[in-house]
C-alpha cells in the first residue's frame, strides 16, 4: 500500500511511469496500472478476479505429506498415486503440482520434509541404547591414550585414471562424467590405529588378484575373512605391530579395540596366549556396542585414505595399491 500511495503522490509532481517505476522499484506497466485504477475510482485495494477455485488444496498437502513420510512410500509419483487410489483427488497429481502445494504448505508453518536418499542407519533397540550407556559411563576415566582401534575395510578401484575432488564445479545444463568399472578391483584390508601413527595394512581374503590361501567351513577357497586368517591377522599384524607402537610411547599394557564381527570372537585366545611369557600386557576392551562405528577414531583414518585415493587418479590396480599403502604411512 506504501508503495501504490508513493506512485501516486510521484505523479501528482509530474514524474513519468519510468522515473517512478526506478524510484519504487516496480515495473512501468505497473505504475501505470495503479495510476490509472486511481484516477478511474480512488481505490488502491485489489480488486478481486474471477477464476476457477484451486484443484488441490492444503488439505490434499497435508495428505501427501502424511504419506510421504510412511515408511517405503517411495516420492511424489507414488504419494500422488495413493491419493488417486485412495479418493481423495479425482486425477493423478503431477509432482510438480505436488511439490508446489508442499513448498505452500511450509510457508504457511508446515514442518519442511526434504527428501533422503542416503542410506538408512541402523535402527537402535532399547537394548542398544543401554549398551552404548553402560560402555559409556564405564569407560569415563579410561586413558585412550593407550588403546588401539582397529577395523576391516574394502577399498574399490572405481575410477581408473580419474581424479575425484570433493567439489567440482560446471556449467548448468552439463554433466559431470567418469569412467566406472562395472566389477571394480579391491582391496579388503585390516588396520589398526593409535594415538602416535597407525600399523600397516593386512590384506585379507576378498582383496583382487590375491591367494588367500584360507578355506572356508565347506572346504572352498574364502572369499572374505574367516576365523582362522583373522588369527593370523592377530598374530602376524595387529598385535605386535601394536606392541612395537605402544613400547616405544611407554606403554608396557594397552588395549586392543575390535568391532562385533563374528570372526572376532578368536581374538580373546590369541591375546591371552600372546601375553604369555612377555612382559607386556594387552587386553581387549570390553562391552563395544553394536552399531556404533562412529565411536572409532579409525573413522577418520578410513575417510582420509578415500580421500587421498580419489584425488591420486592411479591408472593401474598396482599403482593404485603402492599408493593406498603410502598414504597409510603418511595419515596425520
Amino acid at each position: 500500500m506504501r508503495k501504490k500511495i508513493e506512485i501516486i503522490f510521484q505523479h501528482g509532481k509530474g514524474l513519468s511511469y519510468s522515473d517512478i517505476g526506478e524510484q519504487v522499484k516496480a515495473s512501468k506497466s505497473a505504475v501505470k496500472h495503479w495510476v490509472d485504477n486511481y484516477n478511474a475510482g480512488g481505490d488502491l485495494s485489489e480488486k478481486s478476479k474471477p477464476g476457477r477455485p484451486p484443484t488441490y488444496t492444503q488439505t490434499h498437502a497435508q495428505q501427501a505429506r502424511a504419506l510421504l513420510l510412511q515408511h517405503g512410500s517411495g516420492g511424489l509419483a507414488q504419494a500422488a498415486r495413493a491419493l488417486k487410489r485412495a479418493g481423495n483427488t479425482k486425477t493423478w497429481m503431477g509432482k510438480s503440482t505436488l511439490h508446489r502445494l508442499l513448498r505452500e504448505g511450509m510457508k504457511m508453518g508446515m514442518q519442511p520434509i526434504v527428501p533422503d536418499r542416503s542410506r538408512p542407519s541402523a535402527a537402535l533397540t532399547q537394548a542398544h541404547k543401554q549398551a552404548r550407556l553402560l560402555f559409556a559411563t564405564s569407560n569415563l576415566s579410561r586413558d585412550w591414550d593407550n588403546v588401539m582401534f582397529t577395523d576391516r575395510k574394502r577399498f574399490y578401484f572405481l575410477y581408473p585414471g580419474c581424479c575425484l575432488n570433493t567439489v567440482q564445479w560446471r556449467v548448468v545444463g552439463t554433466r559431470l562424467e567418469a569412467r566406472r568399472l562395472s566389477r571394480p578391483c579391491c582391496a579388503n584390508v585390516y588396520l589398526g590405529i593409535t594415538k602416535y601413527r597407525p600399523t600397516q595394512l593386512a590384506f585379507v581374503a576378498g582383496s583382487s588378484k590375491r591367494e588367500s590361501g584360507f578355506f572356508t567351513k565347506s572346504g572352498s577357497p574364502a572369499r572374505s575373512i574367516t576365523a582362522s586368517e583373522y588369527k593370523s591377522v592377530l598374530t602376524e599384524h595387529l598385535l605386535p605391530q601394536g606392541q612395537q607402537l605402544m613400547r616405544v610411547n611407554g606403554h608396557r599394557a594397552w588395549v586392543f579395540q575390535q568391532d562385533n564381527d563374528p570372526t572376532h570372537r578368536a581374538a580373546a585366545d590369541v591375546i591371552k596366549e600372546h601375553n604369555r611369557g612377555r612382559t607386556t600386557s594387552i587386553t581387549l576392551l570390553p562391552s563395544w556396542p553394536a552399531h556404533r562405528p562412529d565411536l572409532s577414531h579409525i573413522e577418520n583414518g578410513w575417510a582420509y585414505l578415500q580421500r587421498e585415493l580419489d584425488k591420486a587418479g592411479c591408472k593401474t590396480l598396482d599403482t593404485w595399491l603402492a599408493k593406498l599403502k603410502q598414504l597409510v604411512s603418511s595419515v596425520p
